[in-house]
Order: structure tokens, then sequence, then C-alpha cells
């Protein structure tokens, strides 16, 4: 869905394009995965033996 995150072109005229044009929706979907499984591995580690 290129159209609906479409970030507008610059004074210069110069197009950046929008994240979600560079990255497709199943990299985004399994990163969002990753990360959240990140914070819960980090804080078993953090917390293990605290006791919480």
């Amino acid at each position: 869905m290129p159209w609906l995150f479409r970030w507008p072109e610059s004074r210069r005229g110069v197009y950046w394009p929008a994240p979600s044009e560079l990255i497709g929706p199943w990299a985004v979907a399994a990163a969002l995965i990753a990360w959240t499984v990140a914070l819960f591995a980090a804080a078993i580690v953090l917390f293990r033996g605290r006791g919480i």
C-alpha cells in the first residue's frame, strides 16, 4: 500500500519514499515479532531471581 503512508515531497522536489515502500509488510511483521520476543527475553533475564 504505497499510497497509504506516502510522505510529501520536499521543497526541492526530491521524492523521499515512505518506509512502507522500502520494507515489505511481512518484514515489518517479522521485525515486530522479533522485537517483542527480545523484550520478553530481556525482561526475563533482568527480573530473574527478584521474586517478581
